[in-house]
């Protein structure tokens, strides 16, 4: 029931997203990828100039701008294949940078915890530590043979 009640209300919302009398679909000319693999990049360089057009106020979305389609804006030259290369190359390095660090931290921890045991080994009652000598044959109380 929890399921069914879970698939409807999923259901109203595509049926929301999909309304075109709220979500207008507009086609725009915009940049094309011209390969097989940036259209992960495309897609983030297009929220990135759409949010600093949006936040500079150089772009209204505005009823009006939508039912014109937006002509009066030329999305067509927010970037070109130089930039998108220029970004690909910033998110490996980026990437390259988190991996760095997160094995310097695993590094640092593994070192941490390693010295953590030394000191718990090194602050063990003497008799016990003369103990496993004993255990383990290597006292040094037994006369040399």
């Amino acid at each position: 029931e929890a399921e069914a009640a879970a698939a409807k209300a999923d259901e109203r919302v595509a049926e929301a997203f999909l309304d075109k009398r709220r979500f207008p679909v507009v086609p725009l000319k915009l940049p094309q990828q011209d390969n097989g693999w940036d259209c992960g990049v495309y897609v983030l360089r297009y929220a990135f100039e759409l949010l600093a057009e949006l936040h500079a106020g150089r772009l209204r979305c505005s009823q009006r701008n939508v039912d014109a389609r937006f002509k009066a804006y030329d999305f067509h030259k927010w970037f070109v294949q130089r930039d998108i290369d220029r970004m690909r190359t910033e998110i490996r390095d980026l990437i390259d940078a988190i991996c760095r660090e997160r094995d310097a931290l695993h590094l640092a921890a593994a070192h941490h915890k390693a010295a953590v045991r030394r000191a718990a080994d090194d602050t063990r009652p003497c008799a016990a530590a003369a103990a496993d000598d004993v255990v383990a044959g290597a006292s040094s109380s037994d006369p040399p043979l």
